[in-house]
């Protein structure tokens, strides 16, 4: 459980923006959490299915991760939900 929140620990994505909601909203917060590092960043971009690297598509087609357009779409909905 979340302490102080009275929340369970999120397994999902809206879980987590659920989470970070209410630590914002109930303890004053502008963001519901902060990252340092490239390591941080890894998780949030696999967590929405993005990878920060190189990969085949079905096609065989290489892409890179970090400059795919879901990419920006997908984290500017995260930062919409999580921060002020």
């Amino acid at each position: 459980m979340c302490k102080g929140l009275n929340l369970e620990v999120p397994t999902t994505i809206n879980e987590w923006e659920t989470v970070l909601t209410k630590m914002m909203d109930e303890k004053g917060l502008d963001s519901g959490f902060a990252l340092r590092g490239q390591v941080a960043y890894n998780f949030i971009f696999a967590a929405y299915g993005i990878t920060t690297g190189f990969y085949p598509d079905d096609n065989g087609n290489v892409h890179y991760g970090l400059s795919e357009p879901i990419r920006v779409h997908r984290l500017l909905d995260f930062k919409k939900n999580t921060s002020r």
